[in-house]
C-alpha cells in the first residue's frame, strides 16, 4: 500500500511538472504570436489623441520600427511646436532630438510624455515577448487571460493582466500595475481592421483609474511594411535624417 501511495506521488509530482512546462510554453508562443501581429517591421501614421478637463489635443507622427520593436524612430508632424521633434529607440534606451535647439536628450521608458498619461514606453511600443513571464490565469472559448510579470527592471509597468483574442492573437485590453500591486493605468484596444493581410486593434485607449477626464487614444492610420536598414537607427542619423533619403 505503501509503494502504491508512493507511486501515484511521484506520478502527480511528474504531471505538475509537465503541465507548468507546457503551459509556460504555450503563453511563451501566445506572446511571441502576438507581436508578430503588431509589431510589424513597417512605417506607421499615427494620431494620438490627448484628452485632459475636456481640452483636447491632437498630435500626429510616424513611427517607423523593425526588430519586434527594439528599434524604433518616432516624427512629429503635427502640433506645429511639436514638428521639430524626434524620439529614437534602440532597445532599452530612448532619445529626444530637439532639431530646433540641435539637443539630444535621453529619457526613461517610465517617464510621461509631456503633459500626458503616456508612458515614453507606451508610445514606443512595449515588447511584450522579450519583457514579461506570464501564466493563464483564466479562459473561455474567445479569450485568455495571462498575468504577466516583467523580467526587465526598464520596463513601465511591472506587472500586466491581459486579455488577448484567441482568433486573432491580438490584446483587448491591459491592465498594467506597479510593483506594489497599484493599479496604475487600463489600455483598451478597438476598432480591430485589416492591415496588410493581418486583423488588428488600430485604435489604443489609455485610461487612468485615478483621472477620468485625463485620458489618451493613438489611432494607427496607415502601415506600410517596409525592411528599414540597421544604420537609419542612430541619433546621429536621425539627426541627419538619414532615413529620410533611404529609398527602399
Amino acid at each position: 500500500m505503501t509503494k502504491t501511495v508512493y507511486k501515484i506521488a511521484i506520478c502527480l509530482v511528474c504531471l505538475i511538472i509537465f503541465t507548468s512546462s507546457v503551459s509556460a510554453q504555450t503563453v511563451k508562443s501566445i506572446l511571441v504570436e502576438m507581436d508578430k501581429i503588431m509589431n510589424k517591421n513597417c512605417i506607421q501614421t499615427i494620431r494620438m489623441d490627448v484628452w485632459d478637463d475636456n481640452e483636447l489635443t491632437d498630435y500626429i507622427f510616424t513611427m517607423k520600427a523593425k526588430h519586434n520593436n527594439q528599434y524604433l524612430l518616432l516624427r512629429y508632424v503635427t502640433p506645429e511646436r511639436w514638428k521639430e521633434t524626434e524620439m529614437l529607440m534602440i532597445k532599452e534606451d530612448i532619445w529626444i532630438y530637439d532639431r530646433n535647439a540641435d539637443r539630444i536628450m535621453q529619457v526613461p521608458r517610465s517617464m510621461a510624455f509631456g503633459g500626458t498619461d503616456i508612458a515614453h514606453g507606451d508610445m514606443l511600443r512595449l515588447n511584450i515577448s522579450n519583457k514579461y513571464d506570464g501564466k493563464i490565469i483564466a479562459e473561455d472559448e474567445e479569450t485568455w487571460t495571462i498575468d504577466l510579470t516583467t523580467i526587465d527592471k526598464n520596463t513601465p509597468y511591472h506587472s500586466i493582466e491581459i486579455v488577448i483574442n484567441k482568433k486573432g492573437k491580438y490584446p483587448i485590453v491591459a491592465k498594467c500595475f506597479s510593483k506594489s500591486k497599484k493599479h496604475i493605468k487600463t489600455i483598451e484596444y478597438s476598432e480591430v481592421k485589416e492591415l496588410n493581410g493581418v486583423m488588428k486593434p488600430t485604435k489604443y485607449s489609455f485610461l487612468s483609474p485615478y483621472e477620468p477626464d485625463k485620458y489618451s487614444i493613438i489611432n494607427v492610420l496607415d502601415e506600410k511594411l517596409i525592411e528599414y536598414p540597421d544604420y537609419i537607427f542612430d541619433i546621429w542619423a536621425v539627426r541627419d535624417q538619414i532615413d529620410e533619403k533611404y529609398n527602399r
